[in-house]
């Protein structure tokens, strides 16, 4: 099911090449989740409409006129974006990480999944354009950047079991510092990983938020 990590030239660059087999991969399964989200919701339409489509939609209708606080939107969206960084890069070291990855990556699908089926069942086809205001600019940056750390972590797991100890001491020895040499190695990525997600939480609490309440104060 996942391709072969195979070592190339390319591979020693900080950043690897965005579309591997890899990442699409994890694109297929984000579609999946996205999928199985909008039919989900549009089979329970009959039984959530009366609850959270309603609040959804009296939400999204009075956003124009919400005291917003941009920064406390700023804060959150990095707070989770940290976390969700450093949940991947922790599951990484770990046997569950493919699990991890598979449900994580079919989990966002699916979130996406039903805010886009709210959106067009409370909006039409001007739902569609509602949707993109919820993800656009960060999702310009953000998607690539998941992209990468994914494509980045699947390799390291790999190379980091490469390095399992044998039983002998000296064995043990020399298997422990490569795997602290491996992980030392990722630092500068790492670094850089959470500088980008900076910026995007920096586009979704200053950007987006007026984004989407002019284009909702629009339709009116």
């Amino acid at each position: 099911m996942f391709p072969k990590q195979k070592t190339t030239a390319h591979q020693k660059n900080l950043f690897p090449l965005p579309l591997t087999g890899f990442s699409r991969l994890t694109i297929g399964l984000f579609f999946l989740g996205f999928l199985a989200g909008y039919i989900g919701a549009h089979f329970l339409e009959n039984y959530i409409h009366s609850t959270v489509i309603s609040l959804f939609r009296d939400t999204i209708n009075q956003l124009p006129w919400l005291s917003i606080d941009r920064n406390e939107i700023f804060l959150l969206s990095f707070k989770n974006h940290l976390t969700s960084f450093l949940l991947l890069v922790f599951f990484s070291l770990t046997n569950v990480w493919r699990l991890y990855y598979i449900g994580s990556t079919i989990y966002t699908g699916f979130s996406q999944g039903l805010l886009f089926c709210f959106c067009t069942i409370s909006y039409g086809l001007g739902g569609i354009p509602q949707y993109f205001c919820f993800l656009l600019p960060q999702a310009i940056l953000l998607v690539p950047v998941f992209l990468l750390i994914l494509n980045r972590l699947e390799r390291f797991h790999y190379n980091w079991f490469l390095c399992e100890p044998g039983s002998s001491k000296r064995t043990l020895s020399f298997f422990s510092t490569q795997k602290r040499q491996l992980l030392f190695h990722q630092l500068p990525f790492l670094f850089i990983c959470i500088i980008l997600l900076f910026c995007c939480s920096i586009l979704e609490g200053y950007l987006n938020v007026p984004i989407i309440k002019a284009y909702n104060a629009g339709l009116k």
